[in-house]
């Protein structure tokens, strides 16, 4: 998209950082306590009550003694629980760090050209991540060993997609690759004009189900195409009436035969996922991100709300505000029972995902842009816009936390 569509999309959710950043990354990580202090954490105290997750260590991924003028930090990191490894890369530094799971230690590094703002993927013993440079780079997990490269022509921040024997990139330029898994050979691609008006900072990821590829657009454009060969299959315009904003930034999400896509001017569609044609639509305005969850769905909003729907009806089973210091909801993943949801300017927060009700929250100062990584043992790690990379093991005791409410309004029922 535009440079200048960009630059309007950092800083509607930017913020001015002015804290010092702390140590530099070096050896094991940081233990901390809930609010992010050096606090040893086998201390045992009375009044400690059973959590969902404990912090166990942080790295500093930013330089000792660096000011940060937007507060922003983007790289979401890729995880393997049986190598016991976890990746992440920074924006600023333009390192690519593979560390130790079990204590942040540094096991390689690597540079990559214009930083890295992407989001890593663990691929059967390779790890795949888009540079900010227009690269996307495959290495070997273990050992950091570079396995293949290939060249897009702008910024990679969605996460790759595995669709059979490929991986779909979209970048900054309104296109979306297929590469192959093992070589980074060049398959097919599509590519849409970026729309000569305003739009939002970055891309959703493709949703590949059943020899289906659906992607979205900034110019508000839903797109199916044949994993096959990109051929398209059915195209559907999401924001028909919107002068701007009408990105399609939010990933698409496919339950029962039925896709679910939102533009963020244009509002939420329900679509048949062969067809295209439409079930229902609702004038849902502002979803910034959305996940299948069990049988539903639950979207964010930019005007700081966490909203679960019947996919059946659009109708919402709950909805959560956030508090105004919050800003918008950047990521939701699921945890099971739980949701975790991360704030622009606010707290990484854990939701059940019944009711809404708001379970446990981890606030550093400053906010997460980048989506949190939760891994299949449990273990959530997440990359706060001061450079702190965070690292959490499922369960443990700590002391409770205070008794006032994170979120705004706790949850309600009606309409999105």
């Amino acid at each position: 998209m535009p440079e200048s569509s960009k630059l309007h999309g950092r800083r509607r959710y930017a913020r001015l950082t002015t804290a010092l950043l702390g140590l530099s990354l070096v050896g094991c990580g940081t233990s901390f306590g809930l609010a992010g202090d050096e606090t040893p954490l086998t201390a045992r105290g009375k009044n400690q009550q059973p959590v969902p997750l404990t912090p166990m260590w942080r790295v500093d991924l930013e330089p000792s003694g660096v000011i940060r003028e937007d507060g922003q930090q983007l790289a979401a990191a890729a995880y393997d629980p049986q190598g016991g490894r976890v990746w992440i890369g920074s924006g600023d530094r333009s390192w690519f760090y593979g560390l130790r799971a079990s204590d942040g230690h540094e096991l390689w590094k690597t540079k990559l050209a214009g930083g890295t703002s992407g989001h890593a993927i663990f691929d059967d013993g390779r790890v795949v991540v888009g540079s900010d440079g227009g690269e996307v780079v495959a290495f070997q997990g273990a050992t950091g060993e570079v396995l293949w490269r290939y060249s897009v022509q702008g910024a990679v921040t969605a996460p790759p997609t595995v669709s059979g024997q490929s991986l779909l990139v979209v970048d900054g330029t309104n296109a979306v690759y297929a590469l192959d898994r093992q070589s980074g050979a060049w398959r097919w691609q599509y590519r849409r004009e970026a729309p000569g008006r305003f739009a939002l900072y970055g891309e959703g990821a493709p949703t590949a189900v059943d020899g289906r590829v659906h992607v979205g657009f900034s110019d508000g454009v839903l797109v199916t195409l044949s994993a096959k060969d990109g051929a398209v299959l059915w195209t559907r315009d999401l924001a028909p009436e919107a002068e701007q904003f009408e990105d399609v930034d939010a990933r698409p999400v496919v339950i029962g035969g039925r896709l679910y896509a939102a533009s963020v001017a244009g509002g939420l569609y329900a679509l048949d996922a062969a067809a295209g044609t439409v079930v229902w639509t609702r004038s849902v305005r502002g979803i910034v991100t959305m996940r299948g969850i069990g049988e539903d769905l639950v979207a964010g909003l930019d005007r700081g709300a966490i909203v679960r729907i019947d996919p059946r009806t659009g109708k919402a089973r709950w909805r959560v505000k956030l508090a105004e210091h919050e800003g918008a909801p950047t990521a939701i993943e699921s945890m099971g029972k739980l949701i975790a949801v991360t704030t622009a300017t606010g707290a990484l927060h854990l939701l059940d995902a019944r009711s809404g009700r708001p379970v446990w929250h981890f606030d550093p100062g400053g906010g997460f842009l980048a989506p949190p990584t939760v891994g299949a043992d449990g273990s959530l790690f997440a990359l706060a816009n001061s450079g702190k990379f965070f690292a959490f093991r499922p369960g443990g005791l700590l002391p409770p936390l205070p008794p006032v409410n994170p979120l705004a309004n706790g949850t309600g029922r009606g309409s999105p």
